[in-house]
């Protein structure tokens, strides 16, 4: 039985399907060749799409942590907050503050001395403006800049003065908009360091010590103006303010001011690269303690110049985290209990009166400290610095042995001090004695805290230690009964203190002290108050403004401080630099309300 041939007919329809097979297999191919490149070019769109998202949300998390820590400034405000600028002259004869403001404006008081300061005005210079022995009497100053609200709503200005202040302020920042007469004013003495209330201010016509309600705008700044006239005797001129909320700031701090003509930004504007993403974003206050915070990361598409977006916005209320500041601040020292018996030749033996009225300058290096891990621990730190005497001693001050002063004396160890011959008439007469056993600086070491006070007249951080011997206390004896012990005097003198910490410079910190005798604060292992010998109380103020630090770096702290004369023990520190435990810090949580990635 023979094959049966197909027919031509047949032949061409084979032909065709298995043609039309070949080009369906061919575009299955295809089709499966170009989605695989689909699906690729989409899986790396996604991946970029995440990586823009957690590029966006990783910003966000580190700006929450920025705000929640209070360096909120580093984002919103311009580096120039933190200082007013002003002008200072010496003038002839005494006149009111309203003449002064007259002559200052006009120009016809000559060349003035530029001035800076950390809060809005200036207090109590026992020893000259701003420490300059020239300007005790018979001067005038004016401040001029710009406030910053930190919330919206009404406030209240307060002026207290010795001699006479004025105080303008315009509705906007423009100074053409100041009004023509003062918002607050003192044109009369006033007494002592209280200031001015609603309830308890003076009254007549030459006092408006404290001001009518004004509406102020936070995001805004307003230009103002502070004049002061300073004829005789004691002298201060300060401005501060209550308003909404928790505002209640005297003086205003630094934070709230910026010099004039300052360069401003309420809102700063930047981008970050976050691991090979970028991301845009901003910090905007809205208020206090409430800010807006926004992040955008963004990467090109694959093969296109299309971008990725993920903006993200988020809403910071730290209202209700916040418990207000502690009454109480304390800071760790270590106490140095010398012989109060004359046995100590620069403890008791000097006569007094050296030093008297001014300090004696110079006794240790103003930028070279010595450091040791002894007691680093007992300060939560790894090491601290210790002064260094200068190269050549006193003993006409009684300084030789000063920078032995904060050691503790270790029994049969063998240790060079310098012992001054006691012939205070012949500077420089210190003899080097080497002895096993020096027991002329032998000293008790006692290991304590002192309690700052919460004031909130001063301002919103700032704390007080004060020991004056006045009404309210009996003077710095806080050591009665350890160590050596009153060895026949009535309370327990010469003693040594030492206190160290680190802070992190914020804009308006300062350092206020009075008191006797040798005082040296180091700050970033550098002398800025040099108060040393022994001699009657005397004040000195540090600007922390002034240092030429970085805001927002950390910084170490170091206080020394001794009594060496029976006759009194004074001390007084006012400060807004955390020297201190202070617990009540603002709580870190915070929950995300920008949903997630689609």
């Amino acid at each position: 039985m023979g094959i049966a041939r197909a027919s031509g007919r047949d032949s061409g329809f084979i032909l065709v399907f298995t043609l039309l097979m070949i080009l369906g297999i061919s575009a299955v191919g295809v089709a499966m060749l170009f989605d695989g490149k689909q699906n690729r070019m989409a899986a790396q769109n996604y991946m970029h799409k995440v990586q823009s998202f957690y590029a966006s949300d990783g910003m966000m998390t580190l700006l929450a942590d920025e705000v929640l820590n209070g360096r909120d400034s580093v984002y919103t405000r311009a580096a120039t907050r933190g200082f007013v600028n002003g002008m200072l002259w010496k003038t002839s004869g005494h006149f009111g503050a309203s003449d002064f403001r007259v002559l200052a404006r006009s120009g016809s008081l000559g060349t003035p001395k530029t001035v800076k300061s950390s809060s809005l005005g200036s207090y109590f210079h026992d020893n000259g403006f701003m420490g300059d022995p020239g300007y005790k009497d018979d001067y005038g100053f004016m401040y001029r800049g710009y406030l910053h609200p930190p919330a919206t709503g009404s406030y209240t200005f307060y002026v207290r003065a010795d001699d006479e202040s004025e105080f303008f302020l315009s509705v906007d920042d423009k100074p053409a908009n100041l009004p023509v007469l003062p918002l607050a004013y003192n044109y009369s003495h006033m007494e002592g360091n209280v200031w001015p209330s609603k309830d308890n201010q003076p009254v007549g016509p030459d006092y408006k010590t404290v001001s009518a309600p004004v509406f102020l705008k936070s995001g805004q700044r307003y230009y103002f103006e502070f004049f002061h006239k300073e004829n005789g005797g004691s002298d201060f001129g300060q401005v501060g303010w209550s308003g909404p909320e928790w505002v209640s700031e005297k003086p205003i701090p630094g934070i709230r001011l910026s010099p004039f003509d300052s360069t401003y930004q309420e809102a700063r504007e930047d981008t970050a690269i976050i691991a090979g993403t970028s991301v845009r974003y901003s910090v905007k206050s809205l208020g206090t303690d409430v800010f807006s915070l926004f992040t955008e990361g963004f990467k090109a598409m694959a093969g296109s110049d299309t971008l990725f977006r993920s903006p993200l916005q988020q809403r910071i209320s730290m209202k209700g985290s916040v418990t207000a500041p502690p009454d109480t601040m304390w800071s760790k020292v270590i106490f140095y209990d010398y012989h109060s018996d004359k046995s100590n030749p620069e403890f008791e033996s000097p006569p007094w009166g050296v030093g008297g009225a001014s300090p004696h300058l110079n006794m240790v290096k103003s930028g070279t400290m010595r450091y040791t891990a002894t007691d680093a621990g007992f300060f939560g730190l790894d090491s601290i610095g210790k002064p260094v005497r200068t190269a050549v001693p006193d003993s006409a001050f009684y300084s030789c042995g000063v920078d032995r002063w904060f050691d503790p004396w270790v029994a049969n160890s063998p240790v060079n001090h310098i012992v001054p011959r006691n012939t205070p008439d012949v500077e420089n007469d210190c003899v080097p004695v080497a002895t096993a056993n020096d027991t002329l600086f032998k000293n008790v070491r006692i290991y304590d805290s002192l309690p700052f006070i919460h004031r909130t007249d001063m301002g919103s951080n700032a704390y007080a230690f004060t020991r004056t011997g006045g009404a309210s206390d009996s003077g710095f004896f806080w050591i009665d009964g350890k160590g050596f012990g009153k060895e026949g005097k009535d309370r327990n003198y010469s003693f040594c203190m030492e206190m160290h910490s680190t802070f992190e410079l914020l804009p308006g910190m300062e350092f206020d002290f009075k008191g006797d005798d040798d005082v040296w604060l180091f700050i970033d292992h550098k002398l800025v108050m040099d108060l040393g010998g022994i001699h009657v109380s005397l004040s000195r103020v540090t600007y922390f403004d002034d240092l030429g630090l970085t805001y927002y770096q950390t910084y170490p702290f170091d206080f020394f401080y001794c009594e060496r004369m029976t006759v009194q023990s004074v001390i007084k520190i006012q400060t807004n630099v955390p020297v201190g435990r202070i617990k009540g810090r603002l709580s870190k949580n915070w929950k995300r309300d920008f949903g997630a990635l689609d």
